[in-house]
């Protein structure tokens, strides 16, 4: 073929396919921008619902990606390509599409159950697979958590699903369990009594279950404390670090000897 022919032969493609070529960037344009629409409208009937932010996020992902490959099928159409080859094809190819996208559907069945199971919740602090941070986002296939040193950990829903899973905020109370060791040879009827006082004035812990200080431990050289307290859950850190520190400063004052671990 000489170059003539050639552009002519590219010509008559131009004119032949130019329309239904400008018709599916068209249709693909507007679709992209229609689903870009359609989310913002659901997103904020969402909000006026008051709805789960894990449902939300859920639903956002699956419409997203739903709405999606619609606008690449219409655009598909108006190219002017046919249907039947692309049906066939995947009729053919089913299992082997099955089985490459295996993790992928056990990724969205766990995200499914994780939703009607209502395990966890974006916002909640949760522990699983050795990581723990707070639930940030719970999409198709993966949900996200800030660890308390600010790194973003990606699990698979499926994992999620199908592992032990620690909610830490599930419940409105939680216990803080402290141990602390003071000398064998110190008076632990003194020591007792100021355990109970540092319990007893913070405004942070509940008098409600009681708070728990025993002696849990005796050990060659140290008596080992017990002190098991209850607090709104989302005091749980403050009380734990307050505690920890006024124990420190109060023995210090009545110059009880802490003993470390």
């Amino acid at each position: 073929m000489n170059l003539g022919n050639f552009k002519d032969k590219g010509f008559e493609l131009i004119v032949d396919k130019g329309p239904n070529l400008l018709w599916a960037i068209l249709v693909l344009i507007v679709g992209l921008w229609i689903t870009k629409w359609i989310i913002k409208v659901a997103e904020n009937s969402f909000k006026k619902r008051k709805m789960d932010d894990s449902l939300f996020s859920f639903l956002k992902s699956f419409m997203n990606f739903t709405l999606k490959v619609l606008v690449i099928v219409t655009s598909a159409i108006a190219l002017g390509l046919p249907m039947s080859p692309f049906i066939t094809i995947l009729g053919t190819s089913g299992l082997a599409i099955g089985l490459a996208l295996k993790d992928s559907l056990s990724n969205f069945a766990g995200g499914v159950i994780i939703l009607t199971s209502r395990t966890f919740s974006i916002g909640d602090f949760i522990e699983v697979e050795g990581f723990s941070g707070t639930v940030k986002d719970i999409n198709l296939l993966y949900t996200s958590l800030n660890t308390t040193d600010n790194k973003k950990v990606t699990i698979p829903n499926a994992s999620l699903a199908n592992s032990k899973l620690t909610n830490f905020s599930v419940e409105k109370t939680r216990r803080v369990d402290l141990v602390f060791s003071i000398d064998r040879n110190e008076n632990i009827e003194k020591a007792k009594e100021i355990f109970r006082k540092i319990v007893e004035s913070h405004e942070l812990i509940l008098k409600e279950p009681k708070p728990i200080i025993r002696v849990g431990e005796l050990v060659k050289d140290s008596v080992n404390f017990d002190i098991k307290i209850w607090c709104n859950n989302d005091n749980y850190w403050d009380v734990y670090y307050d505690i920890n520190e006024i124990v420190k400063i109060e023995f210090d004052k009545e110059k009880i000897n802490v003993v470390s671990s």
